[in-house]
């Protein structure tokens, strides 16, 4: 899925919501239970997002999702898989996404990752232990210098 240049798009894959009835209203809606995302875009391999200036979250990704290109989202502050890890990502990129502070961490976050890069993102002060230990397992990687962690 491809989003590009999308100056007043805030949210993607919020808080998805039952179809309310016409008199109930929307306040009237529950929230869907975590397998219901299960049925919004289960087989999502792919998610690409450029320029979209006002964006400050990418929540309930699909685990099916083998790649994340994100770039040039300034509001940016969280990115979420529905079940809390990526255990099926294969390429990262982050870059110029300036409000980022923090990325996912867990036991299996992360084990089938190969390509990462994470630049121009100044709110993530460190990555999280799951990504550290990937690291060395990398095909390639492209990470600003505060990222690297030192071999000694």
């Amino acid at each position: 899925m491809d989003l590009h240049d999308c100056p007043k798009l805030k949210s993607i894959f919020g808080e998805l919501q039952d179809e309310p009835t016409f008199n109930q209203g929307p306040s009237a809606a529950p929230k869907l239970s975590s397998s219901a995302w299960d049925h919004l875009l289960p087989c999502l391999e792919s998610l690409n997002i450029r320029q979209c200036e006002s964006l400050s979250e990418v929540l309930n990704l699909p685990p099916s999702l083998r790649e994340i290109d994100i770039w040039e989202c300034p509001e940016l502050r969280s990115v979420e898989c529905c079940l809390g890890e990526f255990a099926t990502l294969e390429r990262l990129v982050l870059s110029e996404c300036k409000s980022l502070a923090s990325l996912p961490d867990g036991p299996q976050a992360y084990s089938s990752l190969r390509h990462l890069q994470i630049t121009s993102c100044p709110g993530i002060q460190s990555l999280p232990s799951s990504l550290k230990k990937r690291l060395d397992n990398l095909i390639d990687k492209y990470l600003d210098a505060r990222y690297e962690v030192p071999s000694y």
